[in-house]
């Protein structure tokens, strides 16, 4: 530990980032932060995004296959992605289209 970890900042001049975090369930519907599939992170001041979906062994998670269900939460991690594969990822969630799922994975 540093010794000017616990020092108080307040004099300082720091502009503080506003967040807004959303997240996707299995459904496609609006998750919790305990049980989604996808997150998309907005910064409120420079209007940025960022979209995260959740991955294993290379590749999407997919709630409708047996092996996803049997295989410990802790094996899938939520990977950085770019816009498309976000919403084709969301799509497939609420949709189950196959071929949604598929074109989300090679664009990764």
């Amino acid at each position: 530990m540093s010794r000017w970890e616990h020092e108080d900042l307040k004099g300082l001049d720091v502009d503080e980032f506003h967040y807004e975090t959303t997240y996707v369930n299995e459904t496609g519907g609006v998750g919790t932060e305990d049980d989604h599939c996808a997150k998309l992170i907005s910064n409120l001041d420079d209007k940025t995004m960022r979209y995260y979906v959740l991955c294993g062994d290379g590749k999407l998670y997919n709630p409708n296959t047996m092996t996803a269900r049997e295989k410990l939460k802790i094996l899938w991690k939520m990977r950085k992605v770019d816009e498309t594969v976000y919403d084709l990822y969301t799509r497939y969630l609420k949709t189950r289209t196959r071929g949604l799922l598929l074109n989300a994975e090679r664009r990764m």
